[in-house]
């Protein structure tokens, strides 16, 4: 079985945009795109440890062209060819079983790529990352400053980062 790690987009790789609507938005277009700081080198660093470094992302936002199809396989098209990710991986229809927090798309990844659960990881910046890798099974790691979800959900991550580079010694 395959050990993989499989990482939300938006706020664990890349920066998220401020607008007016939207204080946490994604970027709407590939000059908006931005790795978040070390992230490159933790990519790196865990596919030389054997992880497939592996894209599960809601996308909504698409629906309304922001950002469009091109734009969205111009940003996962430069993570794959660039970042040492295997595949992007995304829903825009919020009422699929694949959209985050529903577990689908992890489910799909986990199949396809015949993915050891108890030796590979999730992580994300909400909750909405960390529930579904709790159903599949996968290990877990918040990374933000402080973990919140909704009172009826009781799901808290397996660790809790604020720097990606402390995710290399929870992997190993």
């Amino acid at each position: 079985m395959q050990k993989a790690i499989l990482w939300d987009r938006d706020g664990t790789i890349n920066k998220v945009i401020a607008r007016p609507d939207n204080p946490i938005s994604c970027p709407y277009s590939f000059d908006e795109f931005e790795l978040l700081p070390d992230v490159f080198d933790i990519l790196r660093q865990t596919f030389v440890l054997g992880y497939k470094n592996i894209v599960v992302t809601n996308q909504p936002t698409v629906k309304e062209g922001n950002p469009s199809l091109t734009e969205l396989n111009r940003i996962h098209g430069f993570l794959v060819s660039n970042c040492f990710i295997t595949e992007c991986n995304y829903c825009t229809d919020t009422t699929s079983h694949s959209y985050k927090p529903n577990p689908g798309m992890l489910e799909d990844v986990i199949m396809r790529y015949n993915i050891d659960p108890f030796s590979s990881f999730m992580i994300g910046d909400r909750w909405k990352d960390i529930v579904p890798g709790h159903e599949v099974g996968l290990n877990t790691v918040f990374f933000g400053t402080e973990y919140t979800c909704p009172n009826d959900i009781d799901v808290r991550p397996d660790f809790m980062i604020n720097d990606i580079k402390d995710l290399i010694s929870i992997v190993r």
